[in-house]
This record gives structure tokens, sequence and C-alpha cells, in this order.
């Protein structure tokens, strides 16, 4: 154990280290005394912690701050990974419940994977603690300064928002269930489980009342809000509006403008 601590600080990192997995590799099962920062530097695996009956999909780059005394175990999803870990000792975190984890935001991720990859060069280099234990404390804030994703609704919530601002960009559920660090069928599964209603056809709802508000507000033609709210030709937007409402598109746009 590193003991060079002076800072002051409640904080002690107890190791630092980088390692490989291969495909059929497993994460555990383990219970550490101790918290555990994994990063997943490259590749992807599955991981399941505490309690939580569905495993959190970690790809590059991303991590999990895994409290002491809390069960988790995994398995690699892609060819290889390349992950790290510091274990360290604190009392300026504490539990939030069980399963007691916390994951960075996405948009939070790329910049803290540069904050973890600097310390455990640091820790290679043979750097002191001091100097990386302020490196910690930033990959802590990090982590504490948002609402933690650990419950299954804040959870699906963070991925329904992510998927509304940006529905171009989402092509199938298995896109929203990525935002959620979950896998498709676990997404599918989480998600019934929370609403009782297919996450599916949510998807699909989400779709058209987004293309609804385009037609109601905007001059964008037909192929446009289709590409804008995530289908890939004016007919599939047209299929499912018609499925949904009752009508066509362009007839809707057409009830929205009675003066026109």
């Amino acid at each position: 154990m590193d003991h060079s601590n002076t800072t002051g600080i409640p904080l002690q990192i107890i190791r630092q280290d980088y390692g490989h997995f291969h495909k059929h590799a497993r994460i555990g099962p383990a219970v550490w005394p101790h918290f555990d920062l994994l990063w997943i530097h490259q590749g992807g695996v599955d991981i399941t912690v505490g309690s939580a009956r569905e495993p959190i999909r970690l790809t590059a780059p991303n991590g999990i701050l895994i409290f002491p005394n809390c069960h988790f175990e995994g398995k690699v999803q892609s060819h290889w990974i390349k992950a790290s870990i510091t274990h360290f000792q604190t009392s300026l975190v504490h539990s939030r419940g069980d399963p007691n984890f916390l994951s960075p935001s996405p948009d939070r991720a790329p910049t803290l994977q540069k904050i973890v990859e600097l310390s455990q060069t640091y820790a290679q280099q043979g750097v002191p603690q001091d100097v990386r234990l302020r490196l910690l404390i930033a990959i802590l804030d990090a982590f504490l300064s948002q609402r933690s994703p650990s419950s299954a609704k804040s959870r699906i919530q963070t991925a329904w928002d992510a998927a509304s601002a940006d529905l171009s960009g989402v092509r199938t559920l298995a896109d929203v269930g990525a935002i959620a660090q979950l896998s498709e069928s676990a997404f599918r599964t989480l998600y019934r489980r929370e609403t009782g209603i297919s996450a599916g056809r949510a998807l699909t709802e989400l779709r058209i009342s987004s293309a609804e508000k385009l037609l109601g507000s905007s001059s964008m033609s037909i192929t446009q809000i289709a590409r804008e709210v995530g289908y890939g030709s004016p007919e599939s937007l047209t299929r499912a509006f018609k499925r949904l409402r009752k009508i066509g598109p362009t007839a809707y746009r057409a009830k929205q403008e009675p003066f026109g």
C-alpha cells in the first residue's frame, strides 16, 4: 500500500494498475473492502453490480466506481479489452444505497479517461501519491456532481432524454440502450418492468410525436422530417404515422393549416 499521503486529505490510494482481458475472460466475482474505480480504455464489458438484476454495458471510454463491500462480476464483450483499476479508501464518498456504484455521464467520459490514463502513467513512473490524489479527487468530483444513474428509473429517463434530443442519431433501441449502458434486450426488459409498456412502441411514439411537432411548426419537407426523427425514408415515416395516427403526415399537416 502507498502510505505517502501528506496532504491531509482523507483519501488513500491502495493500488493502480492496467490489464488486458481476452474475450472469454471473466471479471470477478469479487467483493472489495475498498473503493474500486474500474475504467475501460478499449473494448467493452457487461458487469453486474450489487443486487442489480440487469448488467451494465461499459464500452470505452467509460468506467464505474464500485463502493466497498459490494459484489460485482462481469464478462468481456469484445475480442479483448484494456482496463485499469484504482483501489482506494476515503471518507469523502458515502454510500448511495444498493446497488452501490456510480457511472459518469457520457459527455464527461472522454475527458475523465484522459485523467485516469494520466494518473495510471504517473503510478507506473513512481510519481508521489499526493499528485495522483489530486487527479483522483477531480475524477470523484465528476462522478459525484451528477445524479447517479444507478436506479432503473433514472437510467431509463437519462437514456430517453438523450434519445429525444437527437432522434436522427437513434436508429434502433440498441442505440438507446447504449446510452443507458445496457444491451438492447436488457433495456427492453428494464423498460417494460418500470413502465409496463413496450420500449419499441415507446420509441415509435416518440418519433411520431416529434414528427407531429415539426409538421405543425416548420416548413421542412416530409423527407427532411423523416430524417430528423430517425427514419431512413419518408415512406417509413408515412407507414408508422398512418399506423399510429390513422392519417398520413401530409394530411396531418394540412389539418394544422386551415387557412393555408
